[in-house]
């Protein structure tokens, strides 16, 4: 490789250009590190995040507010009753709306039937999409599970 000329000096200058880019890139994230890892608090302090292990996700988040938040027993015992009264309202709401969602649904299904005067053949093709869809929402009850 000619070095000498005009072509040799422009790559040299475009190497060293790189090297420094290089260089500097990897003291950044060297630096940023090390701020993050010395300077940074963390979210929870360790002290704070060991809580006794639970069984279900209502338990663990329980645990997790009365143990990272360091609740008093009567606090807890505060946040447990309006935990229940937001649990009964969430319930009524989602069968409320369960039940008009899949009003709509019928309606719709039934009037699609209706006034759409679809021959035999097309409504073999509708029936087997409506079990298709009904069949990939099974996880989707008509009921609230507490209902059931």
């Amino acid at each position: 490789m000619n070095t000498s000329g005009p072509e040799g000096q422009a790559s040299r200058a475009r190497m060293a250009t790189g090297l420094v880019l290089g260089l500097v890139f990897v003291t950044g994230a060297l630096l940023g590190a090390a701020f993050n890892r010395w300077y940074v608090e963390p979210a929870f302090p360790a002290e704070v995040t060991t809580a006794p292990e639970v069984e279900s996700a209502e338990a663990n988040a329980r645990t997790s507010l009365v143990y990272r938040v360091g609740l008093s027993e009567d606090q807890a015992l505060v946040a447990d009753s309006l935990v229940e009264v937001w649990r009964e309202r969430v319930e009524h709401l989602q069968k409320v709306y369960r039940d008009s969602y899949w009003a709509v649904i019928d309606s719709t299904r039934d009037a699609l039937r209706v006034h759409l005067e679809m021959d035999p053949e097309q409504l073999v093709r509708y029936d087997s999409l409506i079990h298709i869809y009904d069949r990939r929402n099974e996880g989707a009850p008509r009921t609230p599970p507490s209902s059931q």
